[in-house]
């Protein structure tokens, strides 16, 4: 049974999001090979992205005789996004998945429902690992050699560290399951704790060159003071750099040890964590006026309401919101020798950097890609309503412009200030990521009704793990690419302006077609489901 269970968690994250349960139709070979040779293509450049990363600081490390600061590094790197990656999906996974009532109502255990689920975690943070994993060992090889014992050595580190990691998360969204059942505004503290671990992540990448010189000065003093805080990395470390079988060993038993202390304790604990719901904080109710309201008002008045109370769908469909505001504010506060680094490859055209910069940031807000999907519960309810498909498609349209184009504005505006752009050039940099972000919540509309996820468990996987905002995500990361190599390629014949002005010309006739299309083709689709 646990097999069984662990297929189906697995299954439901990867296989599921290229089927379309309600019209039963699946993709074609062509397809499946064409969504392979993407996922490679993303995941190959995240590999070299990293040896590009590991290798400015490996290199000195290791010539200079300081292997262990280098593993040590990779130890925490692989720990802390291990655990930040890890713990949402533990939280709604482990104690708040919605198949809890059905799964435990069945001749099932307990403990093999629970070691499901851990299973699929530990898969997971296992394919976050290697996009780190691989370039390290790259690199380390590039300097050191083939060193076969100390890379098995870190290799087995690398597959057992999970363990540990999984269980800090787990204990961590078992408080944070238990803190959200009891709390009145349980929704705006995680939104919060997301957005503090995002801003760090900011501050930290603006800052990265100085802590990079400041690793390569205090190597040896990172590895001493983890050997009085956190021996366990030190061991790591120690055991990955210089073949330590014993320190190896010693590792392998805290990691399992740990796992399996967490792992029982939570098995004890599993039916009263899955069932803490019935204690949760209860608004309290008041009776207030319903003002009537338009049709189209009342479709855009459920989505906005379902938007902002699914957290999952907030945080993963709307963050390119903030993302524009942090733009805008290192515009102002980074200081001209970080914007000269940051923005070297466009170089002084300001213009073209503000425009791009909020453009990138726009097209991370994918609110219509999964919005067909997340109404397949109430799908048929929606459709017997007196509205029209086009009013229904229309309202998902205009959620996904109102959380986007006043943010917009706003961090074009503080980027005029910031970079000190003429009012032509602020135009500018406000109407390319206007345009192109009313293009892209067209097409994800357009790639949602085209693959759409109905057989989902939770609102989180539709958002995190469909085709279609895989698909809508990188069609705006590409869009957004288009100009920037067209300015690098032509920038002797054309000045950066010019070519945001013709980048605004086109994206908006694709946006008028692409309009067009949802018309026509997106209301047939949308009415055959």
């Amino acid at each position: 049974m646990f097999w069984v269970l662990y297929k189906s968690r697995m299954q439901s994250l990867f296989t599921a999001m290229f089927s379309v349960s309600r019209s039963k139709k699946k993709l074609s070979p062509a397809a499946y090979v064409g969504i392979a040779a993407l996922v490679i293509y993303v995941f190959g450049s995240l590999m070299f992205s990293n040896i590009a990363m590991f290798s400015a600081v490996g290199e000195q490390l290791i010539m200079a005789g300081m292997a262990s600061t280098y593993f040590a590094l990779i130890g925490l790197l692989l720990l802390g996004l291990g655990f930040f990656g890890s713990i949402f999906v533990a939280q709604v996974q482990l104690f708040q998945a919605r198949d809890n009532d059905l799964l435990l109502s069945m001749p099932i255990k307990p403990k093999t429902i629970l070691a499901s689920r851990i299973a699929m975690i530990i898969t997971l943070v296992y394919i976050y690992q290697l996009i780190f994993v691989v370039p390290a060992l790259f690199v380390y090889f590039k300097v050191a050699g083939m060193e076969i014992v100390n890379s098995l050595i870190f290799l087995i580190l690398c597959f057992i560290l999970p363990l540990f990691t999984v269980s800090i998360s787990s204990l961590g969204g078992w408080a944070a399951a238990a803190a959200s059942a009891r709390m009145k505004n349980s929704r705006v503290i995680s939104v919060l704790m997301v957005l503090l671990f995002i801003g760090g992540c900011i501050f930290i990448s603006t800052r990265m060159n100085y802590y990079m010189q400041l690793i390569i000065q205090k190597g040896e003093t990172i590895v001493q003071g983890l050997k009085k805080v956190f021996f366990p990395m030190y061991l790591f470390a120690e055991a990955s750099a210089s073949g330590n079988i014993l320190y190896a060993l010693i590792f392998i038993a805290f990691c399992v040890l740990v796992f399996l202390i967490v792992s029982s304790l939570i098995a004890r604990r599993f039916l009263k964590i899955t069932t803490l719901e019935q204690n949760a904080y209860k608004k309290k109710y008041k009776a207030k006026e319903i003002k009537a309201r338009g049709k189209s008002s009342a479709l855009f008045k459920k989505d906005l309401d379902y938007f902002t109370n699914t957290i999952g769908y907030l945080l993963n469909a709307g963050l390119g919101s903030v993302l524009m505001l942090l733009f805008a504010g290192v515009t102002v506060f980074g200081g001209d020798s970080f914007k000269n680094e940051m923005f070297a490859a466009l170089g002084d055209n300001f213009s073209m950097i503000a425009a791009m910069g909020i453009g990138f940031c726009a097209a991370m807000n994918i609110v219509t890609a999964p919005s067909v999907s997340l109404e397949s519960k109430f799908l048929d309810i929606i459709k017997s309503l007196p509205v029209s498909s086009m009013d229904v498609l229309l309202s998902k349209l205009k959620l996904h412009l109102v959380v986007s184009q006043p943010f917009i504005f706003v961090s074009a505006l503080v980027c005029s200030f910031g970079f000190k752009l003429s009012f032509t050039e602020f135009l500018l940099s406000l109407a390319f990521p206007a345009i192109i972000n009313f293009m892209l919540g067209i097409s994800g509309l357009l790639i949602n009704l085209r693959f759409p996820k109905f057989d989902w468990i939770n609102e989180t996987l539709v958002v995190k793990q469909s085709l279609s905002t895989f698909l809508a995500f990188f069609t705006g990361i590409g869009a957004c690419l288009l100009p920037v190599l067209a300015f690098m390629l032509l920038s002797d014949y054309a000045e950066a302006n010019l070519i945001l002005l013709i980048s605004c010309a086109l994206y908006a006739i694709v946006g008028i077609v692409l309009y067009r299309v949802l018309k026509t083709w997106g209301v047939k689709v949308y009415e055959s489901y």
